[in-house]
């Protein structure tokens, strides 16, 4: 099986865009990762959640929407949703917040401080592709399901193995290099294939930004 990816050749050039089928719950080896450059994602202490008021404003430069924000809007209107849980840093919820959404935002962590099935949808942009192992980015996609209703959508964004900065700087395991102190996780398409398990896949649309450029895809999946 493969997920068909939009963006051309070179949307896949070296990202392994071949998938093979992987069976929920395939344990996956541990890694020889620097757990120092490994965000925690600790079950103890006091998780924090944050709903955004339509009056809440960030400095200008982060209170800019991002292509992918407007991009969700569009997604998350056709679907009717209503509630959207941010993940992250939350440098667009105002955007979502003035587009007339509900807006929640917190921190990726296990669990997340949110009953079961109680937003319409997700929006984590540049947040699974940290320095986080396969095993966390699973169970941090199985979280995100969770809190979603039937239905509901997750639309997340990461950089892939076609990146420039991939297989470059210093190697962290499994697919993840730091530069600058900054370490990601660089995605395949065996990984996109593994978190699609017990989901509907709507897109997966490759894009660009910044100077160098950085190589992205943007992922829309539904429970």
């Amino acid at each position: 099986m493969r997920i068909p990816i939009d963006g051309g050749p070179a949307a896949t050039a070296g990202a392994h865009a071949s998938c093979r089928r992987v069976s929920a719950g395939t344990p996956v080896p541990p890694t020889g990762v620097d757990r120092a450059h490994v965000p925690s994602h600790s079950t103890t202490g006091e998780a924090t959640l944050r709903q955004q008021e339509p009056h809440d404003r960030q400095d200008g430069a982060s209170s800019a929407a991002s292509a992918s924000a407007r991009w969700a809007v569009g997604a998350f209107r056709a679907a009717g949703a209503r509630t959207v849980l941010v993940l992250g840093a939350g440098r667009d919820a105002p955007f979502l917040t003035r587009a007339g959404f509900t807006v929640h935002t917190a921190e990726l962590r296990d669990p997340l401080p949110l009953p079961d099935a109680c937003v319409d949808a997700v929006f984590a942009p540049m947040v699974l592709c940290a320095a986080l192992t396969r095993r966390e980015i699973r169970a941090a996609v199985d979280e995100t399901g969770r809190v979603l209703r039937p239905r509901g959508l997750l639309v997340y964004t990461v950089r892939h193995t076609g990146d420039p900065h991939c297989r470059t700087g210093v190697h962290r395991g499994e697919n993840i290099y730091e530069h600058g102190g900054v370490a990601v996780h660089f995605f395949d398409a065996d990984l996109l294939h593994d978190l699609a398990q017990g989901w509907h896949v709507h897109g997966v649309n490759a894009f660009e930004e910044g100077e160098l450029p950085y190589r992205l895809w943007r992922v829309t999946q539904a429970r």
